[in-house]
């Protein structure tokens, strides 16, 4: 028995071509997300020219806030400068005096909230009066002053707040709520789906490793026949970790297979199934793929012929197959 018959994968394929009405589907459900992120990047537009002093968005995590916010102001060639996890209310006005011109984007800093000094702040750094005849961004003066000392700055820039809370979950942030546009990105479980297909169809890199669009599309039938059998939430972070699950499994550092990896991710404890256990070192498989490469290689010549005899008989991509084959070539 040769080693393209000996190895043969028992593991299932995830990749389900779409019928017509599931990519009909899917691309009304892509317009109605993009109409509701271009009323995002809008009101990110809206800071980042000086329309309004600042934003606060709010929804369910994963469903692509941050990312939206982000690529907009990039796409704007803004300037801004990004703070999360945690801050005082004296770091905040310092760095607002720092960078008084800047878009500053707070992402999930409740504890920065809860900072009496840093709710007074906000208040003055998002709203101020503006003098008869000026133009362009409204200046706004922001004081600290204590026994010690007597601090101030003019503020032109704009604040951005990324959260999950609806701010009237906030009390310390109402205050703030009539000087900002407040927005509640809320996506619908067929528009993330919709959102995550097409994602995986961009393909994906990792640390100079690349996934094929098609490996990208089994990961995202993997992981949406998961979450729908568990009713968890879809979640485009758990796409982009479960591609990284399958990435290291194809780079040869994962002794499981990666469905393993991304069930055992999806439940939050080891769920590794008996029938595709791979009980391998990680050089033991390399070595094996190696000789079924070399084995391919003596077989035919033809690249296209041997991409499908690699796939078929690995389940891996082209790229690992180029990993093997430029091994075999350095030895």
């Amino acid at each position: 028995m040769d080693l393209l018959t000996q190895f043969a994968p028992s593991r299932q394929r995830w990749v389900k071509p779409l019928s017509d009405n599931q990519t009909q589907d899917d691309e009304q459900h892509l317009v109605q997300l993009e109409a509701k992120l271009q009323v995002v990047r809008d009101r990110v537009g809206g800071v980042a020219k000086g329309y309004d002093t600042g934003l606060y968005l709010h929804g369910e995590g994963g469903v692509g806030k941050s990312f939206t916010v982000l690529g907009e102001l990039r796409r704007l060639a803004s300037d801004f400068v990004v703070f999360n996890s945690h801050m005082t209310g004296r770091a905040l006005f310092d760095q607002l005096a720092k960078f008084p011109d800047a878009v500053h984007l707070l992402e999930d800093m409740e504890s920065v909230f809860q900072d009496k000094a840093a709710q007074g702040v906000l208040r003055s750094a998002l709203w101020g009066q503006r003098k008869e005849g000026t133009i362009g961004p409204l200046p706004r003066r922001v004081t600290w002053t204590t026994h010690t000392m007597d601090a101030e700055f003019t503020f032109f820039g704009g604040i951005i707040i990324v959260g999950n809370r609806p701010i009237d979950d906030v009390p310390e942030l109402r205050a703030v709520k009539t000087r900002i546009a407040c927005l509640h990105l809320e996506v619908t479980a067929p528009e993330i789906r919709a959102r995550m297909r097409a994602i995986a169809n961009q393909g994906y890199d990792h640390a100079g490793l690349r996934l094929e669009p098609a490996a990208c599309r089994e990961v995202c039938d993997y992981v949406i026949e998961q979450s729908s059998s568990l009713r968890r939430p879809l979640d485009v972070r758990l796409l982009i970790n479960s591609f990284n699950d399958r990435v290291q499994w194809e780079a040869g550092d994962a002794a499981c297979h990666w469905q393993d990896l991304v069930t055992a991710r999806l439940h939050e404890r080891p769920m590794a199934s008996a029938d595709r256990m791979d009980r391998e070192s990680r050089e033991e498989r390399k070595q094996r793929e190696r000789a079924i490469v070399a084995e391919i290689l003596a077989r035919t010549q033809d690249r296209q012929e041997q991409l499908r005899l690699w796939s078929e008989q690995t389940g891996k991509s082209q790229a690992a197959w180029y990993r093997r084959r430029t091994e075999i070539d350095s030895r």
